[in-house]
């Protein structure tokens, strides 16, 4: 982990960068954990993309990787359809909303 990245993995910051062919290599050669939380707010990869409104990685994300846990929270109990109000909107097919007790 690198000390200029303040707990964010290159995971994190390709999604929130916007790189989607970066998103898919890294997963592809399974050389990031889609399940990690960052290391300031414990967003996951899955968070960071409904967060920078990016329709692209969100779908690959819910639609194309099979370990994604979109049940994850963040370090506020929080999961990602907390931020997703603008993207589900557009999205084709909606994701299952989870209701936590």
């Amino acid at each position: 982990m690198c000390g200029l990245c303040l707990g964010f993995t290159a995971l994190h910051l390709a999604v929130r960068g916007g790189h989607l062919s970066c998103v898919k290599l890294l997963v592809s050669l399974g050389r990031a954990d889609v399940n990690e939380g960052d290391g300031q707010t414990g967003r996951t990869a899955l968070h960071h993309a409904v967060l920078t409104d990016n329709l692209a990685i969100t779908g690959y994300l819910l639609l194309e990787v099979t370990c994604i846990d979109c049940t994850a929270l963040n370090l506020t109990k929080e999961g990602f359809y907390r931020y997703s109000v603008t993207v589900t909107q557009r999205m084709p097919c909606r994701p299952k909303t989870y209701h936590l007790q």
